[in-house]
């Protein structure tokens, strides 16, 4: 068993070096500070804004570019250009939120995201739509209803209906008075209404151009009841933007085309006094002539049942066919229109005289129009199979999607649920799949999109997005740091998304005593003897050779007869001193202690009083001891035995002063470098224990 001591070297001047550090980001406004773990090298990565709600150059200025980090150097600020929301055209510049956001990131050269942050714009609620369309189609809002065969008809204002998503306003007063105009110069103007009510009350600026160039339209239907007290015909002028300046007098029941006003038309109450409040049975205008069908521009004089059966339209005209007449009964209108007047005069001669009550006014913005596809948002960089990317779908107007999916010969996108905002993002990663050199084409999106009032979106296929196209994958460098090692295969200096899973070959070590203990570095602190790298990976690699000094192992002889053996160390590193203690039993002395390398001899050294030391070499070691009894020297006759002889012959030494081993045996026994009454005893001892 080997025990591993590791031994790590510092890495101090790398060159160059591109995106090894990890990075975040933080943003005060519209300033980027990105900061990296790692100042210990030059560093280069790229930064670029990407397109959200909010899309380059109409609510910020697009900012692509390189960051350089010096050695030591941490931080970089970058700062975005954000623009102010009047100078966005019109279909970019109303949605539900106050917000829209865009993206910041920071990308290596090969395209491949190391942070990033969304930053949100907030242009407060002066440029939110609030939900103020109504329907997709007015018949929801007015409509004429035939009660029988012979052409009576009631007609109802939808005040009553059931809530739906969509808003209109009914703008009125109560109105109860007697009118009185002749066909010279006499005339009446009681109302007057502002179409702002169709909108926010804050009246956002360009709210209302907004909605027309969408193609979204505002209804307008003037309604009251009335009684007749003279006889006579009475004329109403419907004018949009102007209380001051009306069309001349018409005489008989004639309604001459309208010039300054909108629309005219010519009524009667047939000389009946009608009770009221009668339920669903109003005046209104305009008018359509029967209940199916009503053609736009200037309609015939002709004599038709008004909706009450006590009344008659004799004749309505329309100034053009922009202001007309729908078959439900509403005058079109720009939604640019900000006031509507009402004016009453006579035909004829002499004065007339009729009643007015509950006259009101309903408006209602409707959209007919389905959304249009208009672009595609895209930051224009380099882009590789494994990036990140996010396309914008651009639209005519406000959307919310829902379980949105982009198609692509990139790969297929999800799309982000969005609560109305004229656009949708999708985020994914390129395909692995998607061939090189091709151009970012879209196949289909599929999911739901419509606009406020309910319209699908027109649908997006096979469309081209020209300058997206896709580049091969760029080569990451791969640096080594071998520590002293020495290559035993070459390993690859450089790589790409695109290559294929290759393993790393270890170095051998060219010191003595060392070992590979495995790579550090972009794999990790904790060294790994197999590191491998997987198709798909990207980035900068760097990695370091470990190596660590071998303790080798000091193996004791077992079962020793006659003493002990011991070692200061179980295990030792080449070179190092190991010391053994080696103690005999008492009458036994040491005979000879070796150290084995395989079948080497290693050199060992005596000291006093049983202590041996040696250098370990490079592999593990045997000690070997050999003990041997002591009373073999207490043999003084050399008759092979010790017996009473050899006690008469030591007492006899002592008595003659021997004081020097210069007899065989050498009698010193006690070992005390004197031949004395001590030695006489322990070989008395000798022999009392069978020798």
């Amino acid at each position: 068993m080997k025990k591993i001591l590791l031994f790590m070297m510092v890495v101090a001047g790398l060159t160059a070096q591109a995106a090894i550090s990890t990075f975040s980001m933080s943003n005060n406004q519209n300033k980027f500070t990105i900061t990296r773990s790692d100042t210990t090298t030059r560093e280069v990565v790229f930064y670029r804004t990407v397109s959200m709600s909010a899309l380059a150059t109409v609510h910020f200025t697009p900012a692509s570019g390189a960051l350089e980090f010096a050695v030591g150097e941490s931080k970089k600020t970058v700062t975005i250009e954000e623009l102010d929301i009047t100078t966005a055209p019109l279909f970019c510049r109303f949605q539900m939120s106050d917000l829209r956001y865009y993206r910041f990131e920071v990308i290596d050269i090969g395209g491949f995201r190391l942070a990033y942050q969304d930053k949100f714009i907030d242009y407060g609620n002066h440029y939110r739509t609030y939900g103020w369309y109504i329907s997709n189609h007015i018949e929801d809002l007015v409509y004429i209803q035939q009660l029988d065969g012979d052409a009576n008809y009631a007609s109802s204002i939808q005040s009553a209906m059931p809530y739906r998503t969509y808003y209109d306003r009914v703008c009125g007063q109560t109105y109860i008075d007697l009118i009185e105009v002749d066909d010279d110069s006499r005339y009446e103007t009681p109302f007057t209404i502002s179409t702002d009510y169709v909108f926010d009350n804050m009246n956002p600026d360009g709210l209302a151009e907004y909605h027309a160039s969408i193609g979204n339209k505002l209804y307008a239907t003037i309604f009251f009841e009335a009684s007749e007290i003279d006889d006579g015909y009475q004329y109403i002028q419907i004018l949009a933007d102007n209380e001051t300046t009306y069309d001349g007098i018409d005489s008989g029941d004639n309604v001459n085309t309208p010039s300054t006003s909108i629309y005219k038309a010519c009524f009667e109450v047939n000389n009946r006094i009608v009770d009221y409040p009668r339920k669903n049975c109003h005046m209104f205008f305009p008018h359509r002539y029967d209940y199916k069908s009503q053609s736009a521009g200037n309609q015939p004089s002709t004599h038709t049942e008004f909706p009450m059966s006590t009344t008659r339209l004799h004749a309505q005209k329309f100034k053009n066919n922009t202001y007309r007449a729908e078959n439900t009964g509403a005058l079109v209108l720009d939604p640019t229109v900000k006031t509507l007047t009402v004016r009453f005069d006579a035909g004829g001669s002499g004065p007339d005289l009729w009643m007015l009550l509950n006259m009101n006014a309903r408006l209602a913005l409707c959209d007919e129009v389905h959304p249009q596809f208009k672009t595609f948002a895209v930051p224009y960089e380099r882009y590789h199979r494994g990036n990140p990317i996010t396309i914008v779908v651009v639209y005519s107007e406000i959307v919310k999607s829902e379980n949105t999916m982009l198609n692509t010969n990139w790969g297929n996108f999800t799309g982000a649920t969005n609560d109305y905002a004229n656009t949708i993002t999708f985020h994914g990663t390129i395909s692995d799949d998607a061939e090189i050199g091709s151009q970012l084409t879209i196949y289909s999106l599929t999911g739901t999109v419509k606009d406020m009032a309910g319209n699908d979106a027109s649908r997006v296929r096979d469309k081209t997005i020209g300058g997206c196209v896709l580049y091969q994958s760029e080569n990451y460098p791969i640096t080594y740091d071998f520590n002293y090692g020495v290559p035993t295969a070459a390993n690859p200096y450089s790589y790409n998304y695109d290559t294929a899973t290759f393993t790393l070959n270890n170095p051998t070590s060219s010191r003595p005593g060392y070992v590979f203990a495995g790579w550090t570095g972009s794999n990790g602190n904790t060294p790994q003897t197999t590191v491998t790298i997987n198709k798909g990976s990207h980035g900068d690699l760097h990695f370091v050779a470990n190596w660590v000094l071998v303790d080798y192992v000091v193996n004791l002889p077992t079962n020793l007869e006659h003493g002990t053996v011991t070692s200061d160390k179980a295990t030792a590193h080449m070179g190092e001193d190991v010391t053994l203690t080696v103690t005999p039993e008492n009458g036994y002395g040491i005979a000879s202690v070796t150290v084995i390398n395989g079948h080497l001899p290693v050199a060992v050294t005596a000291g006093e009083n049983g202590i041996y030391t040696f250098e370990m070499p490079a592999a593990d070691v045997n000690v070997g001891v050999e003990f041997e009894a002591i009373h073999i020297l207490g043999d003084l006759n050399g008759d092979g035995a010790v017996d009473v002889t050899d006690v008469n012959i030591l007492i006899n030494l002592v008595l003659e002063n021997i004081t020097t081993a210069e007899v065989m045996g050498n009698p010193d026994l006690d070992g005390n470098n004197t031949i004395d009454i001590g030695d006489v005893n322990a070989i008395i001892n000798i022999i009392l224990t069978d020798n």
